[in-house]
C-alpha cells in the first residue's frame, strides 16, 4: 500500500473519532458520569463548584477550593492533593502528599499509606483517621453508613451510544496500528494462537505481581513517576495484545467468507467482532467479567513473551525443534575402494 493512502486512511480515522468525542464533550457521558480521574497534570475544583462522583489522583497536583464539594471517594496514587472545601465520602492516599486547611471536611474515613499529612487544627475528619505512619494499617467497616446510599443512575441511552463508541474507537485504532505497525501485531497474535496456555500463564503472573510492584514504587515518593509510566505501559500492552488477538479473529473471519482482505481491514474487522462479544458477555452479572479478563491476560503474556512484537515467539529452532548434532572432530570419510582410482603404491589401507 502506497504511503500516501495509508495517511489518507489515518486522517479518515482520527475525523471518524472526532465525531463521537465532540458529541461525548458536548454531553454525553461513560455509565458513571461523575466520576473524574486526574493522571498528573494539574486539577482544580474551584469554590462553589461540585464534582458528584468519585476524584481518583495519579499524580500531580490537585485542589479542592474552600466552599467545594466532592460528592463521592477521594483516592490519591502520589502527587499532591491540598483540600479546603467537603468530601462526603473517604479520603484514601498511598504515596504523595495530603494537606487538610482549615476549612477542610471530610465525612467519611481518612486513611494514608506512605503518604505525609499536613492537617490545620481547624480541619474535621467525621470517620476514623488512619495514618501508617502512626500506627498500623487497620482496615474498619463500620456498621452504619456514614453517608446515604449512593442513587444508581440508569441512562440506557448514554450507555449504550458509549458502548458503540468505545467499540468503534477500538476497532479504528486497531486498524491504524496495523496500517502501520503489520508485522509486530501479527508477531503478537500468533503467539497467542500457538502458545494459549504459556501466554495466559504469562499474563495472569504479570497481573499478580504488578499492582504490588506498583504499590511499592508509588509508596516511595522519588519513583511515583516510574509507577506512573509502568502502569502506562501496561495498559498499552492489553490494548496492542487485545487488537493483536482482533486480527487474528479477522484473519479466521475473511478465512471462512473465503476472501483476501488486507491486514488493517482485518484487524478492524476481528477487533470489533471481539469487542462486542467481550462487552456483550460483560453485562452478564457475576460471571460477564471472565471473559474480558481471559483476553486481557492473553494479551499482557503475549506482548511480553514477544516482547512487544519485536521477535517471534517461539523462536525459530526453539525447543520444538530439533537440534543439529555436533561431533567432536570431522567425520572420517571411507578408504576409496579399487573402483574409485588407483592406489599409490605404499598407500594401500592396514586392516
Amino acid at each position: 500500500m502506497k504511503r500516501i493512502t495509508k495517511w489518507i486512511i489515518f486522517l479518515t480515522l482520527l475525523a471518524a473519532l472526532a465525531i463521537p468525542s465532540t458529541a461525548l464533550a458536548a454531553g454525553i457521558q461513560p455509565s458513571a458520569p461523575g466520576d473524574k480521574v486526574v493522571l498528573g497534570g494539574t486539577y482544580d475544583l474551584p469554590s462553589g463548584s461540585s464534582l458528584d462522583g468519585n476524584l481518583a489522583i495519579f499524580g500531580g497536583t490537585s485542589t479542592i477550593a474552600h466552599n467545594a464539594t466532592v460528592n463521592g471517594d477521594v483516592f490519591q496514587l502520589g502527587g499532591t492533593l491540598t483540600v479546603d472545601g467537603t468530601v462526603t465520602g473517604n479520603l484514601s492516599a498511598v504515596g504523595g502528599t495530603v494537606i487538610l486547611n482549615q476549612h477542610a471536611l471530610v465525612q467519611g474515613d481518612l486513611s494514608t499509606v506512605g503518604a505525609a499529612l499536613h492537617r490545620d487544627p481547624n480541619s474535621r475528619v467525621l470517620g476514623k483517621v488512619t495514618d501508617s505512619a502512626q500506627g498500623p494499617l487497620t482496615i474498619n467497616t463500620p456498621s452504619t453508613p456514614i453517608t446515604p446510599l449512593p442513587v444508581v443512575n440508569f441512562k440506557p441511552l448514554a450507555d449504550t451510544i458509549w458502548f458503540f463508541f468505545r467499540t468503534l474507537a477500538m476497532a479504528a485504532l486497531a486498524m491504524l496500528l496495523v496500517l502501520f505497525l503489520p508485522t509486530p501485531v501479527e508477531r503478537i497474535g500468533e503467539a497467542v494462537v500457538r502458545e494459549p496456555v504459556i501466554t495466559g500463564g504469562m499474563g495472569l503472573l504479570t497481573g499478580l505481581v504488578a499492582p504490588v510492584l506498583l504499590v511499592l514504587l508509588a509508596i516511595t515518593i522519588i519513583l511515583i513517576p516510574v509507577s506512573l509510566i509502568a502502569a502506562v505501559i501496561l495498559i498499552l500492552a492489553g490494548v496492542v495484545g487485545w487488537i493483536a488477538i482482533g486480527l487474528q479473529v479477522g484473519m479466521r473471519i475473511a478465512e471462512l467468507f473465503k476472501a483476501q482482505w488486507p491486514a488493517a481491514l482485518s484487524a478492524g474487522v476481528g477487533t470489533l467482532v471481539l469487542s462486542l462479544v467481550a462487552n456483550g458477555i460483560g453485562f452478564i452479572p457475576c460471571i460477564g467479567w471472565i471473559a474480558s479478563a481471559v483476553i486481557i491476560l492473553l494479551s499482557l503474556g503475549a506482548v511480553l513473551l514477544t516482547r512487544f512484537g519485536s521477535q517471534p515467539y517461539p523462536l525459530p529452532g526453539g525447543p520444538s525443534a530439533p537440534a543439529p548434532m555436533s561431533y567432536p572432530y570431522p567425520p572420517q570419510q571411507p578408504p576409496a575402494g579399487p573402483s574409485q582410482g588407483n592406489i599409490p603404491p605404499g598407500n594401500e589401507p592396514t586392516a
